[in-house]
This record gives structure tokens, C-alpha cells and sequence, in this order.
């Protein structure tokens, strides 16, 4: 692919050039991101090139404005807005990833001290004891894809899985994400319907405690991100054990000084966030969620490190594959004193279906700090 570069744009740990896509055309994203189209004979279709010239436009017009992140061109650049969402973060039908809230009324009742009191909030903010940086990124080697089923619970529970373990053992352990999609219980519907209808980090580490083990993702392999479903559960006491953990702990809700604690100290967490701006990114520290519409949580994913000098941020392993971001991360950016949102739908992404829906506030870029938890006891 050819395009041109208007700018380098440092940012925080890392140096990225900016596209501006002069000259870049329907074809050449066929050709790149669709080859199978062009080797079948198949038709490109209007409707989806029309959709594509819509969103690069807003690319080449946010790239102009000099930000601190950037838009690409990726494999998803031919869909709406609203059709990745409903593929890739689950509003409305997948993926709804926050905790299992059986304490719902006392998590509210907290978060809205965040939002009346300045004073506790910052406590909760004080990050000055912290190492001024870590991270994991190397514990987990390769950025895996949830495709299009709304798994990203299952994923998020795999990367940090696997980050826990291998920092454990100093082994490149390897998970099957299928396992936790088609396996994990769900009688309650916390987080969705469960599969590829959504769940939550919290029952799938519950049920691989009770379960006594995960498998290998060569012994039972991912289907559903191309299938788009669910399946039954095929595990087999025969099947290689990957890994066992000992339970998990939640981390106080909305508590940034504790969540990079933990991070700092033992490793990748598991987080929940609002990621309806994301579809695009493609580089640097996203600052891009401002609008009271930006706090509902609808996502799941692995906090691998974070950053305190300079441009401070949080970094974030999605489960979008490695074209996405920066080679399938993001980096959140963090602020003296975080802004503070309204989840305003807890049914998209947190609450389970017999609880209330009763908004709340989350804390920090696209509520990162507002729900976490990691596997306890990891063994290889």
C-alpha cells in the first residue's frame, strides 16, 4: 500500500506517522483487506463502496486536525459504525462485559460519591507511590481476534490469562478462547445471553475455576469468530490442560490508584470500557471519547501497562486482531483528574437481565477504571 505521510507524531513511548491517504481508493482496500473478492471475480458492491468513502473522508478530515491519535484504514473500513459495533463490541446483543453486579445498588451507590465528591474522587487518583511505568506486552505474543462474534469477555479473559501464566511459568502458553466461548455458564445473563451473545471476565474465570482447567487453542480451536456462533461444548477430560487459576478478585470499581497497582504489581487485568470511538483508531493516545453518549461500557479487554511521564496512559489489549490500532493496542489517555461519564444503559454492557437498569458513573478515557478484575493463582 502507498499513501502519503504528512507528519511524525511522538507520543508518549512511541513515534507514528500519519496518513493522509492522498490518492487511496475503493480498489486499493479491496486489494489489501478483500483479495479473496478479487481472485473469485466477485462484484464489488456499491452500497459497501459507498460506506467506505464515507469513513475514509472522516479519516483524512480527523488526520488533518493534528491530534493526538490517528484514524486508519482498516479490514473493517467498509462497515458502519453501527454494524462493527454490533459485530465487535456487543450494544444490544453481545459482548456486554462489565461484573456480574450482584452488589448493584452498593456499586452505584459508590460510583455517585466519584461524581458528588472531588475530594474522595481523588483519592482514588493518587498515583504518586506507582512506578512511573509498566509493561506486560511481551507476556502475551500475539494479539488474538474475536471475529465476529461477540466474544470479547472470552478474549479478554484469554489474554490475561495468558499474561498471568506465562509471567508465572516464563512459558509461551497458549488458551482456548473457544473453551470460554462455548463452555462458560450464564444462567443469569450477566453480560448477555452468554457465547457470542456476551458475558463477562468474571464467569468465565469462574468457570474455568470449577472446570479445574482450560485447554490448548490447538486442541480445541476458535470457530465462532467466523461462524458468528456460539457452538456447544466440546471440551474432553482427554483434552491438554493450557492452565489453572485458583478463583479471581475484583478490584474496586472506579479506583484508578488500585487498578495500576495491581497492573504494576502482577500483571494484565481484565477491564471493561465504552469502545463505540474506537473503530477506527489507528495510532497514538486516544483522548476521543467526550460525549455524554461515551460512557456506556459495551466492551472487554486487557490492561497490559501504562504510562505516568509525559503524556500519561493506560495501555490496552483489544481482540480485534493485530491490523487494528497499534498492532491490536491502544493507549487510553490518563488525566490529573479523570473525567467522569454516565453509563446510562447498564443493560448493554453491565447489568445482569433480572437487575435494574440504573445508570452510573465510570471513571476514567471511556470509563476504563469503572470495572476490572484478574485471575488469581495461574499456573501453567
Amino acid at each position: 500500500m502507498r499513501f502519503a505521510v504528512v507528519a511524525a507524531m511522538a507520543v508518549a513511548a512511541a513515534t507514528a506517522s500519519v496518513p493522509t491517504y492522498d490518492g487511496y481508493t475503493y480498489d486499493m482496500f479491496l486489494a489489501e483487506h478483500r483479495p479473496a473478492m478479487l481472485l473469485t471475480g466477485e462484484k464489488p458492491c456499491p452500497a459497501r463502496k459507498a460506506v467506505f468513502e464515507a469513513n475514509l473522508a472522516t479519516i483524512k478530515a480527523h488526520n488533518a486536525q493534528g491530534r493526538s491519535w490517528f484514524m486508519k484504514v482498516n479490514e473493517h473500513a467498509d462497515m458502519t459504525e453501527e454494524e462493527f459495533l454490533a459485530f465487535y463490541t456487543g450494544l444490544d446483543k453481545s459482548s456486554r462485559n462489565q461484573a456480574r453486579l450482584t452488589t448493584t445498588r452498593a456499586a452505584t451507590r459508590i460510583h455517585n460519591d466519584f461524581a458528588i465528591s472531588f475530594k474522595a474522587r481523588r483519592q482514588y487518583e493518587d498515583v504518586s507511590a506507582l512506578p512511573v511505568s509498566a509493561d506486560w506486552s511481551s507476556t502475551i505474543k500475539t494479539a488474538l481476534n474475536q471475529g465476529q462474534c461477540g466474544s470479547c469477555w472470552a478474549f479478554a479473559a484469554a489474554h490475561t490469562f495468558i499474561g498471568r501464566a506465562n509471567i508465572a511459568s516464563g512459558k509461551d502458553v497458549s488458551v482456548s478462547a473457544q473453551q470460554i466461548t462455548s463452555c462458560t455458564p450464564n444462567p443469569r445473563k450477566c453480560g448477555g445471553s452468554g457465547g457470542c451473545q456476551g458475558a463477562t471476565f468474571q464467569l468465565a474465570a469462574d468457570y474455568i475455576t470449577k472446570e479445574g482447567f482450560l485447554t490448548t487453542a490447538e486442541a480445541y480451536p476458535y470457530t465462532s469468530g467466523s461462524t458468528g456462533s456460539t457452538g456447544s461444548c466440546k471440551l474432553d477430560a482427554s483434552m491438554p490442560r493450557a492452565l489453572t487459576i485458583g478463583g479471581y478478585t475484583e478490584l474496586p470499581k472506579n479506583n484508578k490508584t488500585a487498578l495500576l497497582a495491581e497492573v504494576a504489581k502482577g500483571g494484565p487485568v481484565s477491564v471493561s470500557v465504552a469502545a463505540s470511538k474506537w473503530f477506527l483508531y489507528g495510532g497514538g493516545v486516544f483522548d476521543g471519547c467526550t460525549s455524554s453518549k461515551d460512557g456506556i461500557v459495551n466492551h472487554a479487554v486487557t490492561m497490559t501497562g501504562y504510562q505516568l511521564e509525559g503524556t500519561p496512559y493506560v495501555s490496552i489489549l483489544n481482540s480485534w486482531g493485530k491490523s487494528w490500532g497499534e498492532n491490536g493496542y491502544i493507549r487510553l489517555k490518563m488525566y490529573d483528574s479523570e473525567p467522569v461519564t454516565s453509563d446510562t444503559s447498564p443493560h448493554s454492557g453491565a447489568a445482569c437481565a433480572d437487575e435494574p437498569s440504573v445508570p452510573y458513573d465510570v471513571v476514567g478515557e471511556c470509563g476504563v477504571f469503572s470495572d476490572s478484575a484478574f485471575p488469581e493463582d495461574v499456573k501453567a
